[in-house]
């Protein structure tokens, strides 16, 4: 269920589910890919945040170890409990802290930590159209927005970065549910920080973007669309 969709729409989403259980349910095993979040239990305080921000009931609590536990296979990968844990005790193997902040690192006028589901193909298919942007453009892959903090955002700057923007679903469609909507407060909070602290708060921006709308990331890059008000 997403929201106020019309009858046809959810009914087909519905059959989808439905084909894929059927489809899980003909073989006795399942393979599980070892790449979800895990949980490094020397750090983790238990403080339940990643229960709550969780949006697929993938987190249960380790009783014998006093810590959050993960489930392989209920986990969707998306990362926002790496990005929401206070304690930095969750690690997404495939988008860990170092990896994304290596990726944004080095000058450029522009980094952009796009979802792959929504603003990456969107990059992809302006490059086709030929609205390509220049190597002054960073692109960085993230599984969704919500993944990206405000420390990673800050890394961004202060590895040279003039401008970075944190391109995600649209909020109301995101692909996980709340991951959208939580990268734009956490940017909104963010900006507000910068202008108390006297920086230019205009240097960080978070946008809303669907796949098939290349010509919105393009606007995006060159300025021309302004950016979804992050504490909306």
């Amino acid at each position: 269920a997403r929201g106020a969709d019309e009858y046809r729409e959810a009914l087909t989403d519905g059959l989808a589910v439905a084909q894929e259980v059927h489809a899980l349910l003909r073989t006795r095993e399942m393979a599980v890919a070892d790449d979800a979040a895990t949980v490094d239990t020397e750090k983790c305080v238990l403080c339940l945040t990643c229960l709550r921000v969780c949006p697929h009931g993938a987190v249960r609590i380790d009783v014998p170890n006093s810590a959050a536990s993960i489930s392989a296979v209920s986990c969707r990968r998306c990362g926002i409990c790496a990005a929401e844990c206070p304690a930095k005790a969750i690690v997404l193997p495939i988008f860990t802290d170092e990896q994304v902040d290596a990726d944004a690192g080095g000058a450029a006028d522009l980094v952009i930590f796009a979802c792959e589901n929504s603003a990456l193909p969107a990059a992809d298919t302006a490059v086709q159209q030929g609205l390509a942007y220049d190597a002054r453009v960073r692109l960085v892959r993230v599984p969704c927005a919500g993944r990206v903090d405000p420390r990673t955002v800050l890394a961004a700057l202060q590895a040279g970065a003039a401008r970075v923007l944190v391109l995600g679903c649209h909020p109301e469609s995101c692909q996980y549910l709340s991951g959208s909507t939580r990268a734009r407060k956490r940017i909104g909070a963010l900006q507000a920080m910068m202008t108390q602290a006297g920086l230019d708060a205009s240097r960080v921006s978070f946008g809303g973007i669907a796949a098939p709308e290349p010509g919105r990331f393009a606007e995006f890059v060159h300025g021309t669309r302004a950016a979804t008000p992050a504490g909306a």
